[in-house]
C-alpha cells in the first residue's frame, strides 16, 4: 500500500509462493482497482506446478520467463494465470559484495515487464491502467505458450 500512497503507478513483485491469502488478495485487488498495475513473478516450479501467489490473483500481471531465443524457460511456471513473459534466463544483475553476474528466474523477468509498463506510462501519463495493460498485451509477441 505504501507504494500506491507514494504515487507509484506500477509495482513489481519479484516474489511468490504457493500460499493463497484472502487478505493479500483483497489488498492487492484494492490497489489495482485504484489504478496501480501490479506485475508479479509467475514462479519457478516448472510447467506442471500449480498457482503461485501473488502472481495468480485476478488482475495481477503474471510474468513467465523466456530465454534469449524466446523459448519459455524450463523452470518457468505456465498456467492459466500467466499473462506475459519477459527475459528471465541468464540475466545480468547485481550480486552481493559489489559483484555482477547472471541470474535466472521469473523474478528476473517481471522487472522487465514492469519497466515496459512504466515506459508506456511515461509516454501516456494520463492513460488508464486498463489502457496501459491493453497496449502491453497488444504489443507483446504471442509465443503460443
Amino acid at each position: 500500500r505504501q507504494c500506491q500512497l507514494a504515487g507509484a503507478k506500477v509495482i513489481n513483485m519479484s516474489l511468490g509462493g504457493g500460499g493463497r491469502s484472502s487478505t493479500e488478495e483483497r489488498l492487492l485487488g484494492d490497489i489495482v482497482r485504484a489504478g496501480t498495475l501490479i506485475v508479479a513473478a509467475a514462479g519457478n516450479s516448472g510447467p506442471n506446478a500449480g498457482f503461485s501467489y501473488p502472481a495468480s490473483y485476478a488482475n495481477i500481471i503474471s510474468v513467465a520467463a523466456v530465454d534469449s531465443n524466446n523459448n519459455v524457460a524450463s523452470f518457468s511456471q505456465r498456467n492459466s494465470q500467466v499473462d506475459i513473459s519477459g527475459p528471465g534466463v541468464r540475466v545480468y544483475s547485481t550480486l552481493p559484495n559489489n559483484r555482477y553476474g547472471t541470474l535466472s528466474g521469473t523474478s528476473m523477468a517481471s522487472p522487465h515487464v514492469a519497466g515496459v509498463v512504466a515506459l508506456l506510462w511515461s509516454f501516456r501519463p494520463n492513460a488508464s491502467a486498463s489502457r496501459i495493460e491493453q497496449v502491453l498485451r497488444d504489443s507483446a509477441l504471442d509465443l503460443g505458450a
